[in-house]
């Protein structure tokens, strides 16, 4: 019988979306399972912020150095593909306006050993740098989001008001008296 590892991030009440890796044991080395490390998570700050081998770029976030792969960045982003082109020195790349760490969630969803996920917390910052580098697979995983948080909202408006027909209309009592009001469709 073989058994399967899920490499997963804390379980949540489905309000987020992740990436799950699945191997099997019988498949996997030594050496790869000890590279996966599955008892302790990678720390995104610690891998970034060391060069490492392969690592043929530096970005600059206020005097912060971060350590890439083009490749990688490549792959993900047009804007970083035109980017590189142009670059042919090697030289680094300087971002004042962005945030670190926000910068650090979206090289999460570019780099295969994280495994990222989507909240409330992080939408924002990823939604904007998703458009600003026109990373499209990250674009198109928040608006997955963004539609499962707002028919989540939808489901619970929904359950909460009071209706004479199945969902067309709601009562509100002002000043006493019941009106009934048609219900604007949210989606």
């Amino acid at each position: 019988m073989m058994d399967i590892i899920s490499i997963n991030k804390k379980q949540n009440n489905g309000s987020s979306i992740k990436r799950v890796h699945s191997m099997t044991t019988q498949n996997i080395s030594k050496y790869t399972k000890k590279l996966i490390n599955i008892d302790n998570k990678i720390n995104v700050h610690d891998y970034f912020l060391h060069e490492r081998p392969f690592t043929n770029i530096k970005i600059i976030f206020n005097q912060q150095i971060i350590w890439c792969d083009k490749a990688l960045l490549s792959a993900a982003s047009p804007i970083f593909r035109e980017l590189f082109i142009k670059n042919h020195k090697d030289e680094s790349i300087l971002f004042n306006d962005i945030d670190l760490n926000d910068f650090l969630l979206m090289l999460e969803f570019i780099y295969p050993i994280f495994n990222p996920e989507i909240n409330e917390k992080n939408i924002s910052c990823l939604i904007n740098l998703s458009y600003r580098f026109q990373y499209d697979m990250l674009k198109h995983a928040c608006q997955i989001y963004v539609m499962k948080y707002l028919s989540t909202i939808r489901r619970v408006f929904n359950n909460t008001h009071n209706s004479e027909e199945e969902g067309d209309c709601f009562v509100s009592n002002n000043n006493g008296k019941n009106e009934h009001n048609k219900q604007h469709v949210l989606m």
